[in-house]
């Protein structure tokens, strides 16, 4: 049987959520008008979507080159369904969902622990590629919140005989001239994933998008369901492109209250490591008597582990200035009781 994904919120859901990455508030402005019209079926090829995101967002890009999804994991769903890799080569620790989604489809999973610096290993990655091969680049990576190097990313774009996936849904944090997104005018081989669910504010829409080579979304959207995206989702995205002036602002926002908390553990002693996302890894004594500490207070944080096969630390996604706040003083009580 495939293991079911499970997180501690689907049982915990009226807590203070800092688990999963999400941004603390939708900033984006939704007009009630759009509540209106949902008795039709959205347009199946997006095309609107689409030309706002080319025209606001990624304009060295055409609309050929952009398959908008129902979030990431459609999109990764797509990955396997459509391309039929032989293996899924994923680097560990990372976003378990590849790994979850690729055992659901049968499709073996190879797990590639990141070497001392952070970074892919790329002659393990190479090592029984072929051209039926998937590699994923999580950039920057879930739970170490490292970006892969232009260098290593440039040789594995460049000599990884099969197809090269890069999933960006951290990006805005890091900076979008960090994007490997221009790659894909160059190399049929690449695909890159965007969500909105991160800087953008909009978890609960489930949306995100696919850039590649047309021939390659062609490919995805073959196998994709009809109208898996919802009317309300592409509007929504349109909503959000149409603001796009404002996720800097956001985006800065989001990094100043991070430096804040950042400085407050690290002054409190407590080992905290730096992103390049919106959360922060902490290390304080008794992991996981904090955890359940926290969990107790009804506030949640992810247990991941920054290496394979090591203890846990606690990931806390950066919240609103309140609950950044509650987190903290609940901390400090709890590794003091």
């Amino acid at each position: 049987m495939i293991q079911q994904y499970f997180t501690e919120r689907d049982s915990h859901m009226n807590s203070t959520l800092l688990d999963a990455n999400e941004h603390c508030r939708q900033w984006v402005k939704l007009p009630v008008d759009m509540l209106e019209g949902l008795n039709r079926y959205p347009d199946r090829y997006a095309v609107e979507f689409r030309k706002k995101l080319t025209e606001h967002y990624v304009p060295q890009f055409g609309i050929d080159n952009i398959l908008p999804t129902a979030g990431s994991i459609e999109a990764i769903d797509l990955l396997i369904t459509a391309l039929q890799p032989s293996k899924l080569i994923v680097n560990v620790p990372g976003y378990d969902v590849y790994g979850q989604r690729a055992s659901a489809h049968g499709v073996i999973t190879q797990h590639v622990p990141f070497i001392s610096n952070g970074q892919p290993d790329v002659s393990t990655i190479m090592a029984d590629a072929d051209k039926n091969s998937l590699v994923i680049l999580i950039h920057p990576n879930n739970p170490t919140g490292k970006l892969v190097t232009d260098s290593i990313g440039c040789d594995i774009i460049d000599n990884f005989p099969g197809l090269v996936v890069i999933d960006e849904a951290y990006i805005e944090y890091a900076g979008l001239e960090k994007s490997f997104d221009h790659f894909v005018l160059a190399k049929s081989n690449l695909i890159v994933l965007r969500t909105f669910s991160k800087a953008w504010g909009l978890a609960g829409v489930r949306l995100g998008y696919v850039i590649a080579h047309p021939a390659l979304i062609q490919r995805l959207a073959s196998y994709q369901s009809i109208y898996s995206v919802s009317r309300f989702a592409l509007e929504a995205g349109v909503c959000a492109l149409t603001q796009s002036s404002q996720l800097q602002a956001q985006v800065a926002e989001t990094l100043g209250s991070k430096r804040l908390l950042y400085n407050q553990l690290s002054e409190a002693g407590i080992p905290t490591i730096n992103t390049h996302a919106n959360f922060l890894l902490i290390n304080p004594p008794n992991v996981r008597k904090v955890h359940r500490g926290l969990q107790a207070k009804s506030i949640l944080v992810r247990p991941r582990k920054l290496i394979y096969g090591e203890e846990d630390l606690l990931r806390l996604t950066v919240g609103s200035k309140s609950e950044n706040e509650l987190f903290y003083r609940v901390l400090l009580e709890t590794i003091k009781e």
